[in-house]
């Protein structure tokens, strides 16, 4: 069974979306909105713009590279002259690393081949560039900022949301009516930000490497009203 659903309850017209009901085991009704970007092309993480995915490599070939000469982060914390905090956040990728310091570590780890150093200082490199959405630190939750690096890395991404419109589909009055109901006391100038946030989410959408996204929805999410009813262009709520 498919039908298609009028994108104008919530559902950003920016993309050509298509929604399709599915008919799910014991009896519940979903819809299944899967954006169809074409066949996109398979994307390696040394291709990839995101610093939280360079960063991630980076300590995992850092972690391999500590293993293999046969130290403990311990050790390699008293070799270098750090705490032990600056190893495990530099292994855990939650931290860039400098170049310099780099350096060093390698030659503690005993890595002196000419092509590896080079690769592993442009996973530095790229690991402490800044992504448009490290000025809202101020904003919106560290979890969020994670979520939209990974987001924009990503070459497919599946959804689940059984209450409201995801993020990356929501028109920007859609958006802006959830999060003034998310809290009685949120300032304006916090609103607008948050809203600035979610419609730049949705830029990756136009991209020519666009991800693959999939969204299952509840069959009453578009039909749900937010706000109140007012009359509107189809990109609001109605």
């Amino acid at each position: 069974m498919s039908v298609q659903v009028p994108l104008g309850h919530g559902i950003s017209p920016r993309h050509p979306a298509m929604v399709r009901c599915i008919l799910s085991i014991c009896n519940l009704e979903i819809w299944a909105v899967q954006v169809a970007r074409g066949v996109r092309a398979v994307m390696t993480d040394s291709d990839s713009p995101s610093p939280a995915v360079q960063r991630r490599r980076l300590r995992t070939e850092l972690r391999r590279a500590r293993q293999l000469a046969k130290l403990t982060q311990d050790q390699v914390a008293e070799a270098m002259e750090w705490s032990l905090s600056k190893v495990i956040r530099i292994e855990a990728g939650t931290v860039g690393i400098s170049a310099n310091d780099l350096k060093a570590l390698l030659s503690t780890y005993k890595i002196v081949d000419e092509d590896q150093v080079a690769s592993l200082l442009a996973l530095a490199r790229a690991g402490r560039e800044r992504p448009w959405q490290s000025v809202y630190r101020d904003t919106v939750s560290p979890r969020l900022l994670q979520l939209i690096e990974f987001e924009a890395a990503a070459s497919i991404s599946r959804n689940f949301q059984p209450l409201v419109i995801p993020g990356l589909l929501q028109t920007e009055e859609y958006a802006r009516t959830l999060i003034r109901q998310s809290s009685e006391d949120i300032a304006a100038e916090r609103i607008d930000a948050q809203v600035e946030v979610r419609m730049r989410r949705q830029e990756l959408l136009d991209r020519a490497d666009a991800p693959l996204l999939f969204f299952i929805l509840d069959e009453a999410v578009p039909r749900r009203l937010i706000g109140v009813r007012t009359s509107c262009t189809g990109s609001c709520v109605s």
